[in-house]
Order: C-alpha cells, then structure tokens, then sequence
C-alpha cells in the first residue's frame, strides 16, 4: 500500500516571473514492512527574458520503495535466474536543472528550441546486478541477477530538444527531434569524487527525429 498528500503553491510575481514550490508526504507498507513517513521538496523559477525567451531551473527530492518484484521475485529466465532480494533498501535523491526555451518566428514557419542541463544524485540507488548468489532451491550457488542497492550514483548531462511547425497548403508539417547526453557514474560519498564505474542500462547519447504531415 502506499499513501501520500501533495500540496504546490504557484506565484507569479510578474507578467514574466512565477515560482513554483511544492511538497508531497507519502508512506509505503509491503506485507508488515512499514516505511518511515518520507517529506520530498521541489522548487522553480520560470522567466521570460524577452516575449519569445524563457529561462527556467528547477529543483526537486526524489525516493522510490522497492517494487514487490524487486524484494520477492524468483523465477528463471532460460538459463539465467533471477533472485528475490528482501532486504534491499528504499532509493533517494534529488535532481536539478537549468534550461532555457527559444521561440523562433518566420515567414512560413513558426516552432520553439529547448536546451537544459541537469544532474541527479542517488542514494541506495537500486538496480540489477548480475553475479554469483546462493540458490536455496538447488543449495548451491548459481548465476543470475539480484536487485542491490548502489552506494551512490550521479546522472548528469544535457538535452537538446526542438520543434518546427510549417504549412503547406492545407497541410501541416512538423519536425520534431533532440539529443540527450547522458554521464551516469558511480562515486564515492565520504571523497565526493566518481568511481569511474558506470551505471548499466542506460545510454549516453541518444537521438530522435520525427517528421509528420
């Protein structure tokens, strides 16, 4: 089971200045396993520089409880096995960004350009890892992956976005698209500095480009 409550309060000082902040409680229980009540913060600022100039940063807390799967799945997949992890523990962390959003305006055509920077920080972060584990089942060890908590991770990186809106006749063609770069890395807490060791599953750089008619 999982409760929460979110409340945000939205101010704009100006035509051009508004502030968000915001603030959710939630709590999770899996079978008798109560978390602890959790309190998460976000914040931002948005401004327009000129009509068609936005600049924007953002701040915000993060925290996810274990999936049911992710404590107590056990199963086989082919070969390879996946092992329950029972006492994995609740991730956290916070992220923030900078961006900041172009309008562009012509004979013809009309769309907007999005460039921002952002970094998370994790704590506990969970994920996969594949290795050698007691196997009851078989009282022996086997191969296979288990849901473990990471001493710490950073994501940080930029994204490039766009979108160009021009007609032809009675049809609309859009061109949409981005590239993200991505640096996810492990670090050490108590020195501050990466480990050098990446964070599996995830990509540094991707792209996309779609065009409709």
């Amino acid at each position: 089971m999982n409760i929460g409550a979110f409340g945000q309060l939205e101010i704009s000082v100006t035509p051009r200045l508004k502030y968000t902040a915001g603030v959710r409680l939630e709590q999770n229980w899996l079978d008798r396993d109560a978390d602890r009540l959790v309190p998460l913060f976000r914040a931002g600022v948005n401004y327009g520089i000129l009509d068609y100039t936005f600049i924007r940063a953002s701040f915000g807390q993060g925290y996810r409880f274990p999936s049911i799967a992710e404590k107590h799945a056990a199963t086989t997949l082919g070969s390879v096995k996946i092992f329950p992890s029972p006492y994995v523990k609740p991730e956290k962390g916070w992220n923030a960004e900078i961006g900041i959003k172009q309008g562009i305006g012509a004979k013809g055509f009309k769309g907007l350009v999005d460039l921002s920077l952002f970094y998370s920080q994790h704590i506990d972060m969970i994920e996969y890892l594949f290795g050698i584990y007691p196997d009851p089942g078989a009282n022996t060890y086997s191969y296979g992956f288990k849901a473990s908590n990471l001493e710490a991770a950073r994501v940080y990186g930029g994204e490039l976005e766009y979108s160009l809106l021009k007609k032809t006749g009675q049809f609309n063609n859009t061109l949409t698209g981005g590239y993200t770069f991505m640096y996810p890395v492990e670090f050490n807490p108590t020195s501050g500095k990466n480990t050098g060791t990446m964070l599996k599953y995830r990509r540094k750089h991707s792209a996309s480009l779609n065009l409709q008619s």
